[in-house]
């Protein structure tokens, strides 16, 4: 028996040895061990709108008249549909542009379940809007400094505000959403050509905002 043991503790020691030796031949032949990266999965783009040019067309006369350059989204998430009843299925309900604003310093639109609604958070879903920058124009971290406020009571998105990379590599940022009284929304901002443009869903979600972005920047009008 103790014969066995003394086998087995030689064995053993001898396995170490040589595990040590090949560690130190590799090492002054410049060969590293390294762990292999564990690649993280992108996040999960939510469905989008069927034929979302269709929502721009009524107003694009009068967008175009405003000058600035558009960017109009080829992709909406279909995040925000409403429930008519908690219980009941999901209804995917039709959806409208309505033209808030079309100047020479701005224009917005409202994507909403009904053909007038104008913003209210019953009916929208999201909002687009682009603004000519001024001197007096602040940056979009003071614009929305109140979204990162810790006092805030109310419910908040999980997801944090942040610099992201969009098309083109133009940089942006993603602001997250708040509920108070009502909700706002998440939206992806970003200044170009001297114009601070914003895609917005109401609750929506970064992965989301920013190919709806994407998509708007790379359209061609």
């Amino acid at each position: 028996m103790k014969r066995l043991i003394q086998r087995m503790s030689i064995m053993i020691l001898s396995l170490m040895i040589l595990v040590q030796s090949t560690a130190a031949i590799a090492l002054e032949a410049g060969v590293r061990f390294t762990a292999t990266p564990v690649v993280q999965a992108s996040p999960a783009i939510v469905e989008g709108i069927p034929n979302p040019d269709a929502l721009f067309k009524p107003s694009l006369i009068d967008l175009q008249m405003t000058g600035i350059p558009l960017r109009l989204p080829t992709y909406i998430p279909k995040v925000g549909q409403r429930l008519s009843d908690p219980k009941a299925k999901k209804e995917v309900l039709p959806l409208y542009g309505h033209l808030d604003q079309a100047t020479a310093n701005k224009y917005q639109v409202t994507i909403g379940y009904t053909p007038t609604c104008e913003g209210g958070n019953v009916c929208r879903l999201g909002t687009i809007s682009a603004t000519r920058l001024t001197k007096g124009t602040p940056s979009i971290q003071e614009q929305y400094a109140s979204r990162k406020d810790p006092n805030f009571q109310g419910k908040r998105s999980k997801e944090v505000m942040s610099d992201i990379q969009l098309a083109n590599g133009i940089p942006g940022t993603f602001v997250p959403w708040v509920c108070g009284a009502s909700c706002t929304d998440a939206e992806v901002v970003w200044d170009e050509a001297g114009y601070r443009y914003s895609m917005g869903i109401k609750v929506g979600d970064r992965a989301s905002l920013v190919e709806m972005a994407n998509s708007a920047i790379q359209k061609k009008l």
